[in-house]
């Protein structure tokens, strides 16, 4: 699966949260097709917030290691470290 980072600044984790929920809830229902074929896609989110003594690496650790919580949790799941 492919990994991307969304970054949303001046919001706090719990309205990220419900941004995450919307879209997984949203995209859940899209089908997409190629050629004859057609097939549904599924998320798995890590969020997390930016700490005052944060460096880059810290939130990418922090992020990836709830990334990966939720890829164990099941499709289109969430996971919050903060």
């Amino acid at each position: 699966g492919d990994e991307f980072v969304v970054l949303m600044p001046e919001t706090d984790i719990n309205s990220a949260k419900k941004v995450a929920e919307k879209f997984v809830q949203k995209m859940s229902k899209v089908v997409f097709r190629k050629k004859d074929e057609e097939f549904k896609v599924t998320f798995s989110i890590g969020l997390t917030s930016v700490r005052k003594d944060d460096t880059f690496e810290s939130i990418m650790e922090r992020v990836d290691s709830a990334l990966y919580s939720s890829k164990r949790s099941g499709k289109n799941s969430i996971t919050v470290f903060d």
